[in-house]
């Protein structure tokens, strides 16, 4: 669990869990899971395979049960690289781009209970 980038823009949002149905396609970063979804919907924390640059704007799809709840772009705020030895996994904070406010509000309803934020959480 080393390299840290993007300390300082690393924001302090309550973050709750995500819905288990709910999946992520970042363009070739191969997402493995959503970590959490701030409580206002603008942004969440996951783990990829593949490092999301920091600041580059990625597409990126939202859906449910296969059925798409947003479509647009994200940037990466800040991430970790965690080396397992066997294989590494990057955790990132990214923020979502162009989230209309009926997005925002389909992405938070998929949200199940909030929870007080830690020093560590992100997005």
């Amino acid at each position: 669990m080393t390299e840290k980038t993007g300390e300082l823009e690393r924001r302090r949002y309550l973050r709750v869990a995500a819905d288990e149905g709910l999946e992520c396609d970042i363009s070739g970063m191969g997402v493995v899971h959503i970590v959490g979804v701030s409580s206002e919907g603008r942004g969440m924390r996951v783990i990829t395979n593949k490092e999301i640059p920091a600041g580059e704007e990625l597409p990126l799809t939202l859906s449910r049960d296969g059925q798409e709840l947003f479509s647009g772009k994200a940037k990466a705020v800040w991430h970790e690289t965690w080396d397992f030895e066997f294989c590494s996994r990057h955790v990132a904070g990214v923020e979502l781009l162009g989230l209309s406010e009926e997005d925002r509000v389909a992405l938070i309803s998929k949200i199940p209970v909030a929870k007080e934020p830690n020093a560590d959480d992100g997005f």
